[in-house]
């Protein structure tokens, strides 16, 4: 009674660990920014038609060109310190981030949990669109390995036993469809096809566990799993639980079956003296082969996330971004290497000693534009310079005050750079990013910390220099498992001539 409460609770394990796999899956896409997606036009559509659709069905929160300027310059500020506050002028903090590098497309930060009702606003537009984080779903994948795991089961001698253990790892590419997880299932799933027809024999899972197939395929697959994130991760050791429970199941099951049978076989060859030649061939091989080349293939057709469509005029959706030159556009980003994880003044002096070439404004640059406008009026006119404050800068001005019958000049405060000056413009702007009114800076305060910014090929980012190097990997893998297996049946075949 008790194996029969552990057979049936690893049977509902492998059920739950199927349910995640089908239900908690994760589409391929690329997004630039946290809490924001990039939304971009043809510079010619008017920026009121575009926002105005998203009117129409409720989306706020929207950063664009039209926004009320941050920070907001003070009456007393003359013309000639408009535009020098530090390295940016002020129309660079409030224009760079609404275009990209070469001024082809207009640029639309929408709220990350309002980005399916932009879609639907713009679907039936007649203007060309796009946007970072809608990746076309590649269905070739699972279907690939789908087809995979048919074939190989038609051929198996243990069905019940490849079935098994196979079938979670291919609910695994359809979770997680990625091209280079996909293209370790499938030799992954040749491994099993080789030790399937040991299964039942003596010391069937010390062979298993060191099959050179089983064991280089097994690891990296999991290294590759580990490399696309955390949730992909997760999803893979799902797939490894349901088939680890399916396959105890199955071990369990069979033992009762053989238990009330009337006849049953005796295995005596054990498991390492059972011969694979028959199934260990290139014919077999070929068909993971052919899927890791489809996925190679699509890999430098489509990249590692795919990219999403827009409209032209009124025909269906086309693939690939805007205008099919998108891949040669550069939008604003940040530079991962300066991310920081809070708005902290150790964060800030991090930042802020790093200088990047060519670099865009950050909010560095605006907090540094805030307090040059909000004590330009009480500044002596030989500390205008530029470059942003330092630590502990205070501006003053005097002031008399009546004691008695005698005025005393006191003196001011106006503003002390400090950790609390920063975290009171990092919150303003925070602010006016529910607002829907601010620009840049609202952008920034969404983010995890301080960065510095600057141009980043969309493209470029989209492909993934991991994903690229364990897809060309798995296709040296399959290639050179191939030529291992030709030159071993020459050599067979020669033996068997010379007898």
């Amino acid at each position: 009674m008790k194996e029969k409460t552990f057979i049936i609770g690893a049977a509902l394990c492998s059920a739950f660990f199927c349910f995640i796999l089908i239900f908690c899956r994760t589409a391929p896409s690329f997004k630039i920014w946290q809490n924001y997606t990039v939304f971009y036009t043809e510079r010619g559509v008017s920026e009121d038609t575009v926002l105005d659709l998203f009117s129409r069905e409720g989306v706020a929160g929207v950063l664009s060109l039209r926004h009320t300027r941050f920070p907001p310059l003070p009456a007393l500020t003359p013309v000639q310190y408009m535009n020098g506050f530090a390295k940016f002028s002020y129309e660079d903090l409030q224009n760079l981030f609404f275009s990209d590098k070469n001024g082809n497309y207009r640029l639309y930060y929408v709220p990350q949990e309002a980005a399916g009702t932009a879609v639907s606003a713009l679907k039936n537009a007649d203007f060309k669109w796009g946007t970072d984080a809608r990746g076309k779903r590649p269905y070739t994948v699972p279907a690939a390995v789908f087809l995979l795991f048919i074939c190989f089961t038609l051929f198996a001698k243990n069905k019940g036993f490849f079935s098994a253990v196979f079938f979670p790892f291919v609910l695994y590419t359809f979770s997680v469809p990625f091209y280079h997880s996909a293209s370790f299932v499938c030799p992954f799933g040749f491994a099993l096809f080789i030790i399937q027809k040991s299964w039942r024999r003596k010391n069937f899972f010390k062979k298993a566990l060191m099959h050179p197939l089983v064991v280089s395929s097994a690891f990296l697959l999991s290294l590759s799993a580990a490399v696309s994130g955390v949730r992909p991760l997760l999803l893979f050791c799902a797939a490894v639980c349901a088939s680890a429970a399916s396959v105890y199941v199955l071990f369990k099951l069979e033992g009762f079956r053989c238990a009330k049978a009337v006849f049953n076989p005796v295995f005596i060859i054990p498991a390492a003296l059972i011969d694979t030649r028959d199934i260990l061939r290139v014919r077999f091989a070929l068909i993971p082969a052919l899927c890791i080349a489809l996925f190679t293939v699509s890999f430098f057709i489509s990249g590692f996330y795919g990219a999403s469509g827009g409209k032209t005029g009124r025909t269906a959706g086309v693939s690939g971004g805007l205008s099919g030159g998108i891949s040669d556009a550069y939008f604003p980003a940040p530079i991962k290497k300066t991310v920081k994880k809070d708005f902290s003044l150790f964060s800030y002096n991090a930042v802020n000693a790093v200088d990047i070439e060519n670099r865009l404004p950050d909010l560095i640059d605006f907090i540094g534009a805030f307090w040059f406008t909000e004590t330009y009026p009480f500044r002596k006119l030989d500390s205008l310079k530029g470059g942003n404050p330092s630590i502990g800068d205070r501006v003053t001005y005097s002031d008399y005050k009546r004691e008695g019958g005698r005025l005393n000049e006191v003196s001011v405060n106006v503003a002390v750079f400090d950790e609390a000056y920063i975290r009171r413009i990092t919150e303003l702007a925070y602010r006016n990013a529910f607002l829907g009114s601010g620009g840049a800076e609202a952008l920034l305060s969404r983010q995890k910390g301080f960065m510095r910014t600057g141009y980043v090929r969309v493209h470029g980012a989209q492909n993934g220099t991991a994903a690229l190097i364990f897809t060309l990997c798995a296709f040296i893998y399959i290639l050179v498992l191939l030529i291992g297996l030709s030159k071993y049946r020459f050599l067979f075949s020669n033996r068997g001539a010379d007898r």
